[in-house]
């Protein structure tokens, strides 16, 4: 027969059993309202893990990730690291170097943003394609403000004989996109 998850609460602190309800309750929440079924257990780790079905993986490391919670191991959760392309550079020639950004789009043909000249974030990328977009918030006091991302770039060939210039961000102040 089953039993019910349970919290754990180390050395028996009631503060900690709050916390960590608290926290379930705020993470559950989340979840539910992304309509991703989880169960919690007991962990002696930590004080509780949440489990999702790994269809649901994607779309709840998302769903908490935007609403500011940790989720982890990363191995589990982050696009593996891309195999090199050897012919990068030869790709990637007409996106070298560093300038800033005009206007962004997502996905194309969308404009997500808009920055006059010299005063959109700083993009610096390699021929391999790897890249950094340094984004200083308004208020430099203000970390939460920050968006600065690191990544990789690639070039795909898509219908009529056009290209597509897309960025992976594998390092990321904001949440991901999902995308």
């Amino acid at each position: 027969e089953a039993s019910a998850p349970s919290l754990h609460a180390a050395a028996g602190s009631a503060k900690l059993a709050i916390s960590v309800a608290a926290s379930l309750s705020a993470a559950g929440a989340v979840l539910n309202a992304a309509s991703v079924r989880w169960r919690t257990l007991p962990a002696a780790e930590s004080c509780a893990i949440i489990m999702v079905r790994e269809e649901d993986l994607p779309m709840a490391t998302v769903a908490l990730t935007r609403a500011g919670h940790a989720v982890s191991p990363p191995g589990r959760v982050c696009a593996p690291a891309p195999t090199e392309d050897q012919a990068a550079p030869q790709k990637n020639a007409q996106y070298v170097g560093s300038w800033s950004l005009l206007k962004r789009e997502e996905p194309v043909g969308s404009t997500l943003e808009e920055h006059p000249a010299g005063e959109g974030p700083i993009r610096i990328q390699a021929p391999s394609g790897l890249f950094a977009e340094i984004r200083v918030p308004a208020q430099p006091e203000s970390f939460a403000g920050q968006a600065s991302n690191a990544g990789f770039h690639t070039v795909v060939d898509v219908s009529g004989g056009r290209r597509l210039s897309v960025r992976h961000r594998v390092v990321d102040f904001r949440p991901p996109t999902g995308c």
